[in-house]
């Protein structure tokens, strides 16, 4: 029921809404403000060349730099021709690096032995047969875990 209502209301509404009478000028509104629409770009196309030109003329005869002023003009036709020749480029020897302090021939330079890893090559020296040994666990723990699958077994309930 409640439909029906909500129809016949949306019915009534739009016939009122279609039925409003139109308003009168609406092509002399359309045309009045296409015609004021158009008028703006007049003044700007007869700006923009106006403004070009003036700027052309501005550059073309603008200033140019004289030079520099007759009194140094005379000076620098005068004044005798300078030759100057170039000073021998000093070279600068240097020690070859194998003789600079603290120069190491190895890239990049390797750090120092650390107090354990001398005493790991202190230890491999003197029981060869144990680091034998040392070295055959550490292969065997790199090597992947494998995990048994788990087995759950449900809870049987005594009560049921």
């Amino acid at each position: 029921m409640q439909g029906d209502d909500l129809d016949r209301l949306l019915d009534a509404a739009l016939t009122d809404y279609v039925d409003a009478p139109e308003r009168p000028g609406l092509e002399q509104r359309v045309l009045r403000r296409a015609r004021e629409g158009r008028r703006w770009w007049i003044p700007v196309a007869w700006l923009a060349p106006a403004l070009a030109g003036a700027l052309c003329v501005a550059f073309l005869w603008a200033p140019r730099d004289p030079g520099p002023p007759a009194a140094l003009r005379a000076r620098i036709e005068t004044a005798p021709a300078v030759v100057r020749v170039a000073a021998r480029p000093v070279v600068r020897r240097v020690a070859p690096r194998a003789n600079r302090p603290g120069w190491r021939p190895v890239f990049p330079t390797p750090d120092p032995l650390s107090d354990g890893e001398r005493a790991l090559l202190r230890f491999a020296a003197a029981h060869p047969d144990q680091m034998a040994a040392l070295a055959e666990d550490m292969r065997r723990t790199s090597e992947p875990v494998r995990i048994e699958p788990l087995r759950i077994e449900p809870i049987s309930g005594g009560s049921e």
